[in-house]
């Protein structure tokens, strides 16, 4: 029947490539895919943002910031499948903040850059998740203090439900109980804290883990709470690993039941370390914790320096949990491992001063241009200077700054100098005028003889580029892009041509400048009282003298004689003798000239001699005073 995919084996083998069993297959291909796509599709999560702030409404329009409690209500009824994250703006939830049944695949609470803080307010808990919660829940860069629970709970937060929860960054502040309490206590599925610091409890350990799930803490500071460290009150097991417990009363571990297993690195001090496993023991002092504060992060935390025995300590080889430890951030945000490190800082903080290893365009520049630094700890770098000017940072990464030089630095080096939260560095830096010329008539040159000058730059930072831009260099001269004028000069006289000067950070001397430059003119002298006539050898002497530039030329004698043309007599100038000559300036010779044969020719036919001889030199591009000179 036209159009009906019918059974494929009632079709007879010669019309295997009929229309009607070519849609037979095209149905069936379409229909197993849609079998295997809807699955897929089906279990795709997504992505749903929600914005709340303490002063939100109590409705999630799109767009609007609303409840914290809203948010939540609004997640788990209407996000089935969906993997929904709450950024909460800063400020101070008051708790409690309960997370219940849902049918959303994962829910993150998300604090913002500065102190976000769900708070018990020394009256109630901080945040619950309940036994109803079977979604996996992700808690960061939150501050959960001061809860109180009514009994046999978590002070500032309790894991009742069945998910995975994965507390990041967190700082988990203060709080008092009583036997049974903590700080964090897990009671339903698997926790995993990571890069966080838990502190100040009063009363009750930091950690109590009372399920028979893993309790993972890797890269947390646990310190001074008065309950103790970590508990382990189920079969389950509490994995430490790079992490820094100290002054914690009662015990730094408590093992009542279950495990606790040191996986590595882990920074006890030795007076009350209790079953914290295979771990390093240090003095409290050794450790050298700071003071709780912010220290750049979004949560407050403990700080060390070099001098802490945990600093520096754990190699990038370790990877509990499968995560190369030192491939991750600190609970401030600060990169792990940086720049040339090959191991980092266990517990919550990783000491990081700015390092800078290049400078871009170079740490030579005019007032006013940018500058930008590379290296690394430079996310957190809170204030910079050039010299004891403050600096304005105008882009900021960790692995890079951008400053603007000021416009009131004064010339000449001096250092910018870095600070962040963990020390300081200084490089050195030259604060250069705009690129010039220090003189603008170059010493001159001498026709014929090879020249070379460099032009004399001021300012700017180099390497430097030149352009002629107006007028022409002495003829046989050039000038480079590097800025040297040379050449054989073929012409003597004076020159002036215009240069724009432009150094390595593109900036142009504020004018093209007129350069000059003299090419000297040879100047000859004569001495005619040094002739001396030898009659029988028909020769002469004669000196000359050279000055300002190298001579070339010839000195001759001549004779007016009268001659008789066609009857008539005539007088003309008759040449005699001539030799030539070269001369550097500066330097006298002694010329000789003999009559040639055509002149003591020329002499026989006149009857009376007159002994009146004319000595003449010249310089080839110059200029001489012995033109014609007499000689008797």
């Amino acid at each position: 029947m036209p159009g009906r995919c019918v059974d494929w084996r009632a079709v007879p083998a010669r019309e295997d490539r009929s229309p009607a069993r070519r849609r037979c297959w095209l149905v069936f291909a379409l229909s197993l895919a849609a079998l295997l796509i809807a699955p897929a599709l089906a279990s795709a999560a997504t992505p749903v943002s929600y914005y709340v702030s303490t002063a939100g409404t109590g409705t999630c329009a799109a767009g609007s910031p609303c409840q914290l409690a809203a948010a939540i209500t609004d997640a788990s009824t209407n996000d089935a499948t969906d993997a929904v994250t709450i950024n909460l703006a800063a400020g101070d939830y008051l708790g409690p903040v309960t997370i219940g049944a849902g049918s959303e695949s994962s829910l993150t609470l998300a604090g913002a850059a500065t102190l976000t803080a769900i708070d018990g307010g020394g009256t109630t808990q901080g945040l619950l998740i309940g036994g109803s919660s079977t979604a996996d829940i992700t808690i960061e860069n939150l501050t959960l203090e001061n809860g109180v629970p009514a009994s046999n709970l978590g002070e500032n937060l309790e894991d009742d439900g069945s998910g995975t929860v994965d507390a990041i960054d967190d700082l988990f502040r203060g709080g008092s109980g009583a036997a049974g309490d903590a700080s964090v206590v897990v009671a339903g599925g698997a926790l995993n804290i990571s890069g966080s610091t838990i502190a100040g409890s009063s009363g009750a350990p930091a950690v109590l883990s009372d399920s028979s799930a893993t309790t993972t803490i890797y890269g947390s500071t646990i310190e001074g709470n008065v309950g103790g460290g970590v508990e382990m009150d189920a079969a389950g097991t509490i994995d430490l690993g790079a992490d820094v417990l100290a002054t914690n009363d009662n015990s730094d571990c408590d093992e009542l039941a279950g495990t606790i297993s040191d996986v590595g690195y882990d920074y006890v001090d030795d007076t009350t370390h209790g079953s914290c496993g295979d771990n390093q023991e240090a003095s409290t002092a050794a450790l050298d914790l700071g003071a709780l504060a912010s220290y750049g992060g979004p949560t407050e935390t403990e700080r060390i320096t070099p001098n802490s025995a945990a600093y520096d300590v754990v190699p990038t080889t370790f990877a509990p949990g499968g995560t190369a430890f030192c491939s991750t951030t600190d609970q401030r945000g600060v990169p792990r491992s940086e720049g040339l490190a090959t191991t980092c800082d266990a517990g919550a903080y990783q000491y990081s001063p700015p390092v800078v290893t290049a400078a871009s365009p170079r740490t030579a520049l005019e007032l006013g241009l940018p500058i930008t630094l590379s290296g690394y700890g430079l996310g957190d770098v809170t204030s910079a200077s050039f010299g004891s000017t403050a600096a304005t940072i105008t882009g900021q990464s960790n692995g890079s700054l951008t400053l603007t030089v000021p416009l009131s630095l004064s010339l000449g080096s001096q250092p910018i100098t870095l600070t962040n939260p963990d020390g300081s560095v200084a490089v050195q830096f030259s604060a250069v005028g705009p690129p010039g010329f220090s003189v603008t008539t170059l010493a001159p040159g001498q026709l014929g003889v090879p020249y070379s000058q460099s032009l004399p730059v001021a300012g700017g930072a180099g390497p430097y580029s030149y352009a002629l831009t107006f007028g022409s260099l002495p003829a046989g001269l050039t000038l480079s892009g590097s800025g040297v004028v040379s050449g054989t000069p073929t012409r003597a006289g004076g020159s002036a041509f215009d240069v724009t000067l432009t150094d390595a950070n593109g900036v142009n001397s504020p004018t093209s400048t007129a350069i000059s430059l003299v090419i000297a003119t040879p100047v000859i002298t004569l001495d005619t009282k040094s002739v001396k006539l030898n009659a029988k050898g028909r020769s002469f002497t004669a000196k000359v003298a050279c000055s300002s530039a190298p001579c070339a030329g010839s000195v001759s004698l001549s004779q007016s004689l009268t001659v008789k043309v066609d009857g008539k007599n005539k007088s003309e100038s008759v040449s005699l003798a001539s030799t030539r000559y070269t001369l550097v300036a500066g330097a006298a010779t002694t010329l000789t000239l003999t009559l040639t044969p055509s002149a003591q020719h020329a002499l026989k036919h006149v009857k009376k001699h007159s002994l009146v001889e004319y000595l003449n030199a010249t310089v080839s591009g110059g200029t001489n005073d012995g033109v014609f000179e007499h000689v008797s």
